[in-house]
């Protein structure tokens, strides 16, 4: 089965993942990528329900796994668990990760991350995942998002950096229409470039994106530890402060 070569994602899903860079912009973060389910059969059995296209991703939905992976394995795992019963409550399925390294000139995704899509894969029954890698994490006036993949005869089971090299193409999706979502002409036209050198460049990120009081508002496990309270499934009050609702 050919690798996956082209990626899209609901443009929620990629605020949610470039605001969770942003606000831990000097620690690495770690985050997973939700896809619509698909079944070219119409069936509902339990393999059907696990999978999707092998040359193309859907990613609907980004949920904040943590920061500092390097130190909160453990807590990557539980956050995990409780990830994929809310995938599977809502009818989407796990396909891959995102990351943003602590150093911003790292663009390699680290073995975290790899251990992390690895485990996804395998339950998915795919040829390859999607690892989106976000850099730099600054939210400048270009932002670059890799989309790695693995190089022909790479061993799941034995997986390496080295094996994985950018290739895939990443693009921003169904993002709000001029005026709608409070979001202005000028806003939404900085998504209208992509695709360039088989990376996507946003140019201009949305006005939204650019400010603190948003962006803090995106909670990943590790805060929803230290306050229960935070809904960081759903990202309730950062969608809504996005939004300007």
């Amino acid at each position: 089965m050919p690798p996956m070569r082209t990626a899209t994602i609901e443009y929620d899903a990629y605020a949610v993942a470039q605001a969770h860079s942003a606000k831990h912009c000097f620690v690495n973060v770690l985050g997973v990528l939700l896809a619509s389910r698909e079944s070219p059969t119409g069936l509902h059995s339990a393999a059907a329900q696990t999978q999707v296209s092998p040359d193309t991703v859907r990613i609907v939905e980004s949920v904040p796994l943590c920061h500092d992976v390097q130190e909160t394995w453990p807590r990557v795992q539980a956050a995990m668990m409780i990830a994929s019963k809310y995938a599977l409550r809502k009818g989407l399925v796990i396909v891959g990760v995102y990351v943003a390294n602590e150093v911003s000139e790292d663009t390699r995704p680290p073995r975290t991350a790899m251990l992390l899509l690895n485990r996804i894969v395998s339950g998915t029954q795919r040829s390859t995942g999607v690892l989106a890698v976000f850099e730099p994490k600054a939210l400048p006036d270009l932002s670059v998002v890799r989309l790695w993949a693995p190089k022909p005869g790479s061993d799941w089971n034995a997986m390496d950096v080295m094996r994985w090299a950018p290739g895939s193409i990443l693009r921003v999706e169904s993002l709000p229409s001029a005026g709608s979502e409070g979001l202005g002409a000028d806003e939404a036209d900085a998504f209208d470039e992509f695709c360039e050198d088989q990376n996507v460049k946003l140019h201009g990120i949305v006005r939204a994106l650019r400010r603190i009081e948003v962006i803090v508002e995106v909670v990943d496990f590790d805060d929803h530890c230290a306050r229960p309270s935070l809904d960081w499934l759903g990202q309730t009050q950062f969608l809504k402060l996005l939004r300007g609702t």
